[in-house]
């Protein structure tokens, strides 16, 4: 009966650690207000950015100025502008963060491959150290792995009319 509830305690530690840790790539600062125009002042100059227009034509280029009434963007044929009205939505490519990605996996696979290893060695005769550096090294370069496929960047919207 003891097994049982050692072996039950050491799964518990070990869905706690990685729900806890993963939680991490959750974490979202406040909802901004995609209708306002205004968003697009916040644009730099020659920042890679999509329009997609009511027509449903679609343009990326790279940002040049805004106004109240338009946005200058410059694409393949030159510069263009585009009248507020026609605008559905813009929006910019973030960044893919692949090297703090791949750092928090690697935490985050060192974690659960300690923890799985210390799960282990209160239900088995553990030998001393080996077993949890064995689990450190098997489960970072794993963690670091699913970190640097995680999908990150993207498109992300900065105005959206409606």
């Amino acid at each position: 009966m003891a097994f049982r509830d050692i072996r039950l305690r050491s799964w518990l530690t070990i869905l706690f650690v990685t729900l806890a840790t993963s939680s991490l790539f959750g974490a979202a600062g406040p909802k901004q207000d995609k209708t306002n125009w205004d968003n697009l002042k916040q644009l730099a100059p020659n920042e890679h950015i999509s329009i997609v227009l009511n027509d449903a034509k679609a343009y990326r280029g790279e940002f040049q100025r805004v106004s109240d009434e338009a946005i200058a963007v410059r694409v393949m044929t030159g510069i263009e502008i585009f009248p507020r009205e026609k605008v559905l939505r813009v929006s910019t490519k973030g960044q893919a963060h692949l090297g703090r990605n791949a750092l928090i996996g690697a935490a985050i696979g060192a974690g659960t491959g300690a923890a799985a290893v210390a799960a282990t060695c209160q239900t088995t005769e553990c030998k001393g150290p080996v077993e949890a550096i064995v689990g450190v090294t098997v489960g970072a370069p794993l963690g670091a792995l699913v970190g640097l496929v995680m999908p990150t960047g993207g498109w992300h919207d900065v105005y959206r009319a409606r």
